[in-house]
């Protein structure tokens, strides 16, 4: 009976060191991995959703095709969305009927017409000066001494008043025609002033009149011609502009 349990407990020994010689021949270790504790992750912050308002501009078009914008344009503030075309063609016809005008002015050398005709006018004073001198000169009396001479006769004292009148017609003469040329020169200087000041108020509306800027910087959300083809329109644009943010109420469920 000893023996028999002498012999079971040695092959359990046996068996045991069998085993660990296994094991280690083989290199297997098993581990036991530590436990992992999950991390809290942070609700994250909710974005607020970017609001806009429509506002609503009226412009004076002849036709779409002076629309710089559509539909689902960007425009910034100061940014040109209308440009009317006729009415800056209008302008430059009468921008360049002023500058005939000017020209023709600049053209007429009043200097070169009217300088003849004052040379020809103080010709004739001298010549009436001359015989009304000459004749005075040669009559039979004098204003000191009248009364030593006969009077004159009917023809001397006639033709006595024909060149004093003849004299005073001459000067009379070229003092208007130096009075008109002084007035021309003047009326010449200040039409040519006023057209140049014409033509430049005309320029500026040429690059002005007909442009309409946009107020707002947004999108172009909709645009409605109203009236008839042909005639002036009116467009109607919609413009989404952004509205200012609403700040989010703090809560427990949006606070980290």
């Amino acid at each position: 009976m000893e023996t028999k349990i002498g012999t079971a407990l040695a092959l359990i020994l046996l068996l045991c060191g069998c085993e660990d010689l296994d094991s280690q021949r083989s290199g297997v270790r098993v581990q036991i991995s530590p436990t992992v504790q999950p991390v809290p992750v942070p609700s994250q912050q909710p974005t607020s959703t970017p609001q806009t308002r429509d506002l609503k501009i009226q412009v004076t078009v002849d036709s779409a095709a002076d629309l710089k914008v559509v539909a689902g344009t960007n425009v910034q503030a100061g940014q040109v969305i209308s440009d009317r075309y006729s009415v800056k063609q209008k302008l430059a016809t009468q921008r360049q009927l002023l500058a005939v005008k000017l020209q023709e002015i600049q053209q007429s050398d009043r200097t070169a017409v009217t300088t003849p005709q004052l040379e020809q006018a103080k010709l004739e004073v001298k010549a009436a000066e001359l015989d009304l001198k000459e004749f005075t000169a040669s009559r039979r009396w004098t204003s000191t001494a009248y009364e030593q001479f006969p009077a004159l006769t009917e023809a001397e004292a006639k033709k006595g008043r024909e060149l004093e009148e003849r004299y005073q017609q001459a000067k009379n003469r070229l003092k208007e025609l130096n009075s008109n040329f002084k007035t021309a020169l003047a009326q010449d200087t200040q039409q040519k002033n006023l057209i140049t000041k014409e033509i430049k108020t005309i320029d500026r509306q040429i690059n002005q009149v007909g442009l309409v800027r946009s107020p707002y910087s947004g999108t172009i959300k909709e645009i409605k011609l109203i009236g008839l083809p042909g005639k002036e329109l009116t467009a109607e644009i919609t413009i989404a502009v952004p509205d200012r943010p609403k700040q989010l109420k703090k809560t427990p469920a949006n606070t980290v």
